[in-house]
């Protein structure tokens, strides 16, 4: 057999361990003093390197588990039945829980059937009440608020306590009104009605209350005329009453407003129809509710529509009456800007009916309060129909090119280019005829001084061709 030499050590011996140094197939080899030893020494190298790595694997160990006994203990919440239910099911699937327990049965079937009624509606996509049907399923304000006023009033009704129940049912309505929930508005304003019926110790102001928020309620769906129907009720219901609303204003007040609404949307329809006749009634009976609800705001919207009715039919005393009434509550109440489109209204009416010095002074007046109140768009209209009235009306071509000149400066201010143009159109006009104005006035004056037959004789001794 071959005799391995010390230099092909690294390279053919295979790697070696504690076994395999006492097996047969080492001791079939020839070994010398020095090959044993590099065995040896690279034996310990990897005994040692092996135990290191253990000793670091137990201090390691250690380390963990001194960790876990330093650190406190996982303290879990100690919850009962009802506690993990609420932690474990949805929020609606608890307040039916709560009404059970609580002991309200009409009230949990009634919070049960509400959800299965919208999620009904919205399956069918039916949305004849809103566009959108907003489940407060996961909204626990909604539904705390649901289950509490519910709770509240079926108590109430065992003990036939029934304005207690009006109240509890008018707080829902009004709470879902103001998160703009129309269905459950609906729903809740539809129960006060059923249940002031059943109140006979108020008078009936409860029933007259009930019918207003069903009106408001029609109101915001558009349906005019059942909204008015219910404002009517309570209109005639709270006649000669001093009941007052929330706010403390007149419940007779407050429907006579409501019902003025409504007159003033349906003669807006027929006035859109073409029915002239009928738009004219509706908007006399809207300015009767007004005066009883003594709202000026209102009053002035009706004038100026009753205004412009009248001229239209040409009945031109009606309407300026109508303006004048405008006129006086718009000072009252400081409504600057429906003055300036009071004297609008008015210099036209003038015009149309060739009155065109109270036409001037109306639209002066108009220009007037618009510079005084700083409302620029209204002083441009009011500088350039006053212009307008001084170059057609009454060839006062400089008074209208000053008119004009205001005009265009404002509109350059704003720059509004637009007007502007138009403005300066005007204003070039006006300057000229002002010019044509002047020189003509001159010619006129020289002629009766003789001076036009001066110049023409000695135009023609300058040149007897001239005038040929």
């Amino acid at each position: 057999m071959a005799k391995i030499s010390k230099s092909d050590t690294k390279f053919h011996l295979p790697p070696l361990s504690k076994d395999s140094l006492s097996s047969e197939s080492v001791r079939d080899l020839e070994w010398n003093d020095s090959d044993i030893a590099i065995l040896s020494d690279d034996y310990e190298q990897i005994k040692l390197k092996r135990q290191t790595a253990a000793q670091v694997t137990v201090v390691r160990k250690k380390a963990r588990a001194d960790s876990w006994r330093t650190t406190e203990p996982l303290k879990l919440p100690n919850l009962n039945k009802r506690e993990l239910d609420k932690r474990t099911y949805p929020p609606k699937h608890n307040f039916c829980l709560e009404l059970i327990k609580d002991g309200f049965p009409n009230s949990f079937v009634e919070f049960f059937n509400i959800f299965n009624d919208m999620e009904a509606l919205e399956q069918k996509k039916i949305q004849s009440i809103d566009e959108t049907i907003s489940k407060p399923t996961n909204n626990l304000d909604k539904l705390s608020n649901l289950s509490k006023y519910l709770s509240k009033a079926e108590d109430a009704e065992r003990k036939r306590l029934w304005i207690e129940v009006y109240q509890s049912r008018k707080f829902l309505a009004t709470y879902f009104a103001e998160k703009s929930d129309m269905w459950l508005t609906y729903y809740f304003y539809n129960d006060c009605l059923k249940v002031a019926k059943k109140i006979t110790n108020d008078g009936g102001k409860r029933l007259a209350e009930a019918n207003g928020f069903m009106g408001l309620y029609y109101e915001h769906l558009g349906l005019i005329d059942k909204a008015a129907e219910h404002f009517r009720i309570m209109h005639k219901m709270s006649d000669k009453q001093t009941w007052q609303n929330v706010h403390y204003k007149p419940m007779h007040a407050e429907a006579a407003f409501n019902i003025a609404k409504m007159y003033l949307a349906m003669a807006d329809e027929k006035e859109e129809e073409g029915d002239m006749a009928e738009a004219f009634k509706l908007y006399l009976k809207a300015l009767t509710m007004t005066k009883t609800a003594n709202d000026r705001g209102m009053m002035v919207h009706v004038y100026l529509k009753l205004g412009r009715m009248y001229m239209n039919r040409n009945e031109v005393p009606e309407a300026l009456s109508c303006y004048r009434h405008v006129e006086k509550m718009c000072k009252e109440i400081g409504e600057f800007k429906g003055l300036c489109k009071t004297y609008q209204s008015m210099a036209e009416v003038c015009t149309n009916s060739g009155r065109d010095e109270e036409a001037r002074d109306y639209l002066k007046k108009f220009a007037y309060t618009a510079e005084r109140h700083n409302m620029s768009e209204e002083l441009i209209k009011a500088s350039y129909l006053l212009g307008k009235v001084y170059s057609t009306k009454h060839q006062n071509y400089t008074s209208a090119w000053q008119s004009f000149s205001k005009s265009f400066t404002v509109a350059q201010r704003l720059e509004n280019v637009y007007l502007g143009d138009n403005v300066r159109v005007n204003c070039g006009i006006a300057l000229a005829n002002s010019i044509l104005e002047r020189y003509t006035a001159t010619l006129i004056r020289c002629n009766e001084e003789g001076y036009v037959e001066t110049l023409l004789d000695w135009k023609l001794n300058s040149n007897p061709n001239a005038m040929m």
